[in-house]
């Protein structure tokens, strides 16, 4: 899963910091997550698959397919 967030991370032109911002969350927080060091909470796993647009198998590594949704591209 955490090679996934990074890749989805760097082909939106984001960084760490903005990403954690957008999150509502600390850098720390994020990179943990990125890491894979922690767990991600279901509701930010819905934040992020929301403001990319894409279902959350696809972030979880389930799936290589990506399943373009519909979104505001807000964060709830």
């Amino acid at each position: 899963m955490n090679n996934n967030l990074e890749k989805l991370r760097k082909k939106n032109d984001l960084n760490k910091t903005e990403l954690a911002n957008k999150l509502g969350v600390s850098d720390s927080i994020y990179i943990r997550w990125e890491k894979g060091k922690v767990i991600i909470p279901t509701e930010r796993l819905y934040q992020i698959a929301n403001y990319y647009k894409i279902n959350i198998d696809h972030i979880l590594g389930l799936t290589n397919s990506k399943k373009f949704i519909e979104s505001s591209n807000k964060l709830i």
